[in-house]
């Protein structure tokens, strides 16, 4: 698969009512495949952008192999996000 390309997926996480999710600035929209409503990061690179149940169905019908891989830029938002929980946490905050 080529990066920032059509044949590039992207696996998203789902959208639950009530907990929109970590981020105020994701991305919504359809599963490129089912319809279901997604989120992503607004630096996500171009590509197929599907939920997780459509993701697995795609690697296993393509016999799809190989890593899975996050941007530099996602790495660095869980860092930050699991190290404010745990400050919040020890704080006794929230």
């Amino acid at each position: 698969m080529k990066p920032d390309s059509d044949e590039l997926l992207i696996i998203c996480l789902p959208v639950s009512r009530g907990n929109p999710g970590g981020f105020d600035d994701n991305v919504y929209g359809p599963c490129a495949d089912c319809g279901v409503e997604i989120q992503w990061r607004p630096h996500a690179p171009a590509g197929r952008h599907v939920c997780m149940n459509c993701a697995a169905r795609t690697i296993e019908k393509e016999g799809i192999t190989g890593s899975i891989t996050m941007t530099p830029e996602i790495v660095e938002e869980i860092r930050r996000h699991i190290a404010l929980e745990k400050a919040t946490k020890k704080g006794g905050v929230g």
